[in-house]
């Protein structure tokens, strides 16, 4: 999951907060399909979202930004 942070979370997220997170979540959920996903694309920004079947893991609006590719912004 680190590797689809934006180069501005990457360089103020410790990958250690990264990963804590991503086994907390496998933890409580187990690995879950994503049920639905849209993008609302302006130029190098969108505003994705994307849904499980767990309300809790659901993202909302998440900003992601075009960086030769595209990457969570949300740091």
């Amino acid at each position: 999951m680190f590797a689809f942070l934006s180069k501005a979370c990457r360089e103020t997220v410790p990958i250690a907060d990264v990963i804590e997170a991503v086994q907390h979540a496998t933890d409580s959920y187990g690995l879950v399909v994503m049920t639905s996903y849209k993008a609302k694309i302006d130029g190098d920004d969108a505003l994705v979202t994307y849904t499980y079947p767990f309300d809790a893991i659901n993202q909302i609006d998440e900003p992601w930004i075009y960086e030769n590719g595209w990457f969570n912004n949300r740091c």
